[in-house]
C-alpha cells in the first residue's frame, strides 16, 4: 500500500418574557467588545486546481509495483490497528460492493475530487453530534497520524452514525468522515483500471485530530486511482462537569430552542438565562438554577399562589466567534427539553455565533412547582409504602360458536386469570337477552372513578356501561425512555440456551450509541441485514442491547399484568424499587430466553397496585446475530390493555398512563441517566 502525504456574584439572573433564542444583551454587557465584531470571510476554495494538483502528485508517485488490497484505511505513523470489517480477500475483478451507491458522472479522479453532490454532503455534516466538535471540514485527504484504532463502511454521510461507533469504541476520542473513490471491480491485471464507484468511510482514533492531519490524499490499486474529498474530522468533547443534585450531563446535538414548541400553543417552559465567562460554569448555571427555584416559590408564597415555575432542568452552550469561545450561555427550564436541541448558530448585529459544546443537566428530584397539596389533582402515596407483590397468572381455555368462517384466538388477561377465548364458526342465537356492554375511557387528571349508564337506542339491544377511570398526571413526561447499546456479550456464548454469559447490569455505566422516547416497546428483525430502524433511530442489527424504563400509573385497584409473548435472545423484567436501582440479572421479576421450538415460551406476571400508585418498570433486552424479537403487553386490572405489541412486526402502542416519571417526585423518583445508573 502507497498512501500520499501532500456565577453567582458575575453571574446576572435576567428572567424572559419570551424564548427567542439567545439574548444577546446578556452577553454583550461581558463582552462589550463583541458589539464592534465582525465575521471572518471563509477562504476561496479553488477545487479544479486542488484536484489537478492532487492527480498530478498522485501520477508522480504511482509504483512500479502495484497492489491489489481490498481498500485503503488512514494510515497511522505507528500501532495500527486492524478494520472493523473482515478483511475477505476478493477474487480477481469480482464484483464490490459499496453501502453508498453514487456514482459520479465524470467517473475520472479529477472528476471525482470537484463533484459539487458530493462536496454538499460533507458541508450538510458540518454540524456536530452530541458530545462532539468539529475539528475541519471538506479536506481533501484522510489522516496522516498516531493512534489509529478502525474503520467503518457507512450507507450515507452520516456523522451522527459514526459517533455512534466512536462512543461503542473505549478509546475513541475522536473520528474522520470522508467520501473515496473506490474501484467497482476488485482490481487485477485483467480489469486494472474499472470504472469508479463512491465509498463513504468513518475512521476511529485515539487521539485529537486536526486539519493539518489530512494529508492521505490516495492510493494506487494496479492502474486505479483511489483519491478522496469531503474529508470532515470531529473530536469528544471533554468530560462535562458532575454537579450534586443533577443528574449525569446529556450531550445534546446543539443548543435547546423552545420557540417550536411554543409555537405549538405550549406554555413556555423557560424560566430565565446567564452567561458565564470564568470559572465552572456547569456549577455556576447549577446555582443560578437552584435560586431561581427559591425565589419563584418565596414570591408565591408570599403573594398567597399555590404554584410556581421551578427550575428543572437547565441548557450550556459555549458562545463562540470566529473560532474563538467567549463564554457560557445556561438557558433555564421547568422541564426536561433536550428534545427540542438543535440549534447551532443565532446571529445578531449581523454576526453569526457559533453555539458549540451544549449540554443538559436534569434535576435530579423534581420540584413540582406546587405549594399546596390539596391543589394537586394526583391521588396521594408515596414511593416508599409501594409494595410490588408478584403473582402468577393461570390460564383457562375457553371455546365458543361465532357467525364468522375461520377460528380466532384470543388471549385475555384480568386478574390473575388469563383466559384463552377459541371462536370457532358454528351456528349463532337469533335473539339475544337483555345484556350490558361495558366501555372503558381514560377520563382525565381526576383522583376518582365514574360509572354512567347508558340506555340502549334500538330495542332489546346492551345497554352500555361507561367507565371513566383517572389518567396520569402530565408535565411532558410521556412516552418511555430507551437506550440502545453495542452487545458486549456477543462472542462465544450459549445464545441458544439461557444465554448465561450475559450480564445486564455491565450496561449500567456504559454510554449508548445513542438513546431517545418511544411510544411503544416492541422490535423484530432478521438480524442479517446491515442497517435498519429502531424506533426513531437506524442501528447495525446484530450484536444490539436496548433497555427501557417508565412507570406504570394505576388510575384502578387490582392486578396488573405484565406479558412478554416471546424473546430472542434474552428479555429481562423489573418491577418496582429495584426497577430504578439495584436491578440485577438474579432479582429480575421475569426472564425470557430464546427457544428454537414453534410455540415461543409467554412469559407473565401480575402484581397488585392501589388507585394512585406509579409502579417503575425495566424492561431489558439482549440479541447476538441473527434474528431478534422483543415484546410486551400490560393488562389493567379490568383486562384492557395498558399497552400491547404487533408480535412479529415491530410496532405497538402505550396508552396515557405509561410515563418516564411521576410529575410529583414525591410518588416515584426519575431514573437515572444512561451511564450512571446504579
Amino acid at each position: 500500500m502507497l498512501l500520499s502525504n501532500v456565577f453567582l456574584p458575575a453571574l446576572a439572573l435576567v428572567c424572559l418574557a419570551d424564548a427567542q433564542g439567545i439574548k444577546f444583551d446578556q452577553i454583550l454587557k461581558k463582552k462589550p467588545g463583541l458589539a464592534h465584531t465582525t465575521n471572518t470571510k471563509p477562504p476561496i476554495t479553488h477545487t479544479t486546481q486542488i484536484a489537478s494538483s492532487i492527480v498530478k502528485h498522485m501520477k508522480s508517485i504511482k509504483p512500479t509495483t502495484t497492489t491489489t488490497k481490498k481498500s485503503a484505511k488512514p494510515t497511522a505513523k505507528a500501532g495500527t490497528a486492524g478494520a472493523a470489517i473482515p478483511k475477505v480477500k476478493a477474487a480477481a475483478c469480482a464484483p464490490a460492493t459499496p453501502l453508498y451507491s453514487y456514482i459520479p458522472s465524470d467517473n475520472s479522479p479529477s472528476g471525482f475530487i470537484v463533484d459539487a453532490s458530493l462536496a454538499s454532503l460533507a458541508k450538510a455534516a458540518v454540524l456536530y453530534p452530541a458530545g462532539y466538535s468539529t475539528s475541519f471540514t471538506n479536506a481533501y485527504g484522510s489522516l496522516f497520524a498516531n493512534n489509529y484504532l478502525t474503520a467503518y463502511d457507512l450507507p450515507s454521510y452520516n456523522a451522527s452514525a459514526c459517533a455512534a461507533y466512536c462512543n461503542a469504541y473505549p478509546s475513541c476520542t475522536a473520528f474522520n468522515v470522508y467520501i473515496e473513490r473506490q474501484p467497482s471491480l476488485y482490481p487485477a491485471d485483467s480489469c486494472s483500471n474499472p470504472s469508479a464507484i463512491t465509498g463513504i468511510r468513518c475512521a476511529l482514533w485515539n487521539d485529537t485530530v486536526t486539519a493539518s492531519q489530512a494529508q492521505n490524499v490516495g492510493q494506487w490499486r494496479v492502474n486505479f486511482m483511489v483519491v478522496i474529498q469531503g474529508s470532515n474530522g470531529y473530536n469528544k468533547n471533554p468530560a462535562s462537569s458532575t454537579i450534586s443534585g443533577y443528574q449525569a450531563a446529556v450531550p445534546l446535538a446543539g443548543a435547546v430552542d423552545v420557540r417550536p414548541l411554543i409555537a405549538t400553543g405550549a406554555t413556555d417552559p423557560t424560566v430565565a438565562s446567564g452567561f458565564v465567562t470564568s470559572g465552572n460554569s456547569a456549577q455556576q448555571c447549577a446555582s443560578l438554577c437552584t435560586n431561581a427555584t427559591t425565589s419563584a416559590r418565596n414570591a408565591a408564597i408570599s403573594s398567597g399562589a399555590t404554584s410556581y415555575s421551578p427550575c428543572n432542568y437547565f441548557n450550556t452552550v459555549q458562545i463562540s466567534v470566529n473560532g474563538a469561545v467567549q463564554g457560557t450561555y445556561c438557558q433555564l427550564y421547568t422541564q426536561d427539553v433536550s428534545a427540542y436541541a438543535g440549534l447551532y448558530n443565532a446571529t445578531y448585529a449581523g454576526v453569526t455565533y457559533d453555539l458549540v459544546s451544549s449540554y443538559g443537566y436534569a434535576v435530579s428530584s423534581p420540584d413540582s412547582g406546587v405549594i399546596s397539596a390539596s391543589s394537586s389533582a394526583a391521588p396521594t402515596s408515596t414511593y416508599a409504602g409501594l409494595t410490588v407483590a408478584p403473582s402468577s397468572v393461570s390460564y383457562v381455555t375457553v371455546t365458543s360458536a361465532w357467525a364468522s368462517k375461520t377460528t380466532a384466538t384470543t388471549t385475555i388477561i384480568k386478574g390473575t386469570i388469563g383466559t384463552v377465548l377459541i371462536q370457532t364458526p358454528g351456528s349463532v342465537s337469533s335473539t339475544a337477552a337483555p345484556s350490558y356492554t361495558t366501555v372503558s375511557t381514560n377520563g382525565g387528571s381526576g383522583s376518582t372513578i365514574s360509572t354512567t349508564t347508558v340506555a340502549p337506542t334500538v330495542s332489546g339491544g346492551p345497554s352500555v356501561v361507561r367507565v371513566a377511570y383517572p389518567t396520569a398526571t402530565s408535565c411532558s413526561n410521556t412516552g418511555i425512555r430507551y437506550a440502545a447499546y453495542q452487545n458486549v456479550w456477543a462472542g462465544g456464548v450459549d445464545t441458544y440456551g439461557n444465554y448465561t454469559q450475559y450480564d445486564p447490569t455491565s450496561f449500567k455505566t456504559l454510554k449508548p450509541m445513542y438513546n431517545g422516547t418511544t411510544s411503544f416497546i416492541a422490535e423484530t428483525n432478521s438480524g442479517w441485514v446491515s442497517w435498519i430502524k429502531v424506533y426513531d433511530q437506524y442501528v447495525m442489527a446484530n450484536n444490539l442491547t436496548l433497555d427501557h424504563v417508565f412507570y406504570v400509573y394505576a388510575n384502578q385497584d387490582g392486578y396488573y399484568s405484565f406479558t412478554m409473548p416471546q424473546g430472542d435472545n434474552i428479555v429481562l423484567l423489573w418491577l418496582g424499587a429495584k426497577a430504578v436501582s439495584g436491578w440485577t440479572r438474579p432479582n429480575a421479576d421475569l426472564t425470557q430466553y430464546y427457544t428454537s421450538s414453534p410455540t415461543k415460551v409467554q412469559q407473565t406476571i401480575t402484581v397488585q397496585l392501589k388507585l394512585g400508585q406509579y409502579l417503575p418498570v425495566r424492561l431489558h433486552w439482549g440479541n447476538r446475530q441473527g434474528d431478534g424479537e422483543v415484546d410486551l403487553n400490560v393488562y389493567g386490572p379490568d383486562g384492557n390493555l395498558v399497552m400491547y405489541s404487533n408480535v412479529g412486526q415491530g410496532t405497538g402502542w402505550a396508552g396515557p398512563n405509561v410515563v418516564q416519571f411521576p410529575c410529583d417526585s414525591t410518588l416515584g423518583p426519575q431514573f437515572p441517566w444512561w451511564g450512571a445508573e446504579t
